[in-house]
């Protein structure tokens, strides 16, 4: 059953509730509220609470207590005890980043033989990878001639620097 569209002055509505998404008359028509702005804000932030316990509701997962940590620092870092293990092979040549590190921009290219595109993938790898693209695309040897070079939140840098403490005997400065 259909709504009965009736004319109400100049604007459509359909059993007397306005269209909101017929223009008429050069401008959309809205209802108009009795409330005052404060009050229509207040009434919108309600909504906006009871949709997002509805989705939570729905979803049934919701992290009971807040972290400490925001941000990209919650994230974390994949940093592969067998990393350094000479019989997995290493990427090398020209490579193109798999899309879940390289997210952002059309793909590209890589040439692991030039210095400026091997420190551009040590970072996105570092910052984006999980284990097994730390271990595919790092070569701990050349991450540690790069390492001051490099441009890498303090956590990234943290977690590498105790790897290399624990496997290596080597403090890095952080």
């Amino acid at each position: 059953m259909g709504f009965i569209e009736k004319r109400s002055g100049s604007c459509a509505t359909r059993a007397g509730v306005v269209d909101r998404h017929r223009p008429c008359g050069g401008h959309t028509c809205r209802p108009r509220s009795d409330l005052p702005r404060a009050a229509g804000n207040q009434a919108r932030r309600a909504r906006s609470r009871a949709t997002t316990r509805q989705i939570v509701r729905r979803l049934g997962v919701v992290a009971t207590t807040r972290s400490s940590r925001l941000g990209p620092e919650a994230r974390p870092v994949a940093v592969p005890d067998d990393v350094g293990d000479p019989a997995i092979a290493k990427a090398d040549g020209k490579v193109e980043l798999p899309l879940h590190v390289r997210w952002s921009g059309p793909p590209r290219v890589y040439d692991l033989a030039q210095r400026a595109d091997r420190l551009r993938v040590y970072e996105q790898v570092l910052r984006e990878g999980n284990d097994d693209d730390v271990r595919r695309f790092i070569d701990v040897d050349e991450l540690l001639g790069l390492w001051d070079e490099l441009v890498l939140q303090g956590h990234i840098r943290r977690a590498w620097a105790e790897w290399y403490r624990r496997h290596r005997g080597l403090d890095l400065v952080c």
